[in-house]
């Protein structure tokens, strides 16, 4: 078995047959993949993010923790 990425669609369909096997792929599997997708994991390298402050993550968490039940 090899990791790739995967697509939503991919996720969404293994979801739903509730079949995650379909997201498990040999090493052949991920070079036929690559041809007929390109490199899905290509946008990571130019995508820009803003990411939040890890102080106001952990407010964040410590809000819901407060929250009644």
């Amino acid at each position: 078995m090899i990791s790739t990425p995967v697509t939503w669609e991919e996720v969404s369909r293994a979801f739903k047959k509730n079949d995650a096997k379909q997201l498990m792929f040999e090493s052949k599997d991920v070079l036929k993949r690559v041809q007929k997708f390109g490199d899905l994991f290509a946008p990571v390298l130019t995508l820009k993010q803003k990411l939040p402050l890890l102080d106001e993550i952990r407010d964040a968490g410590d809000e819901a923790l407060n929250e009644p039940a």
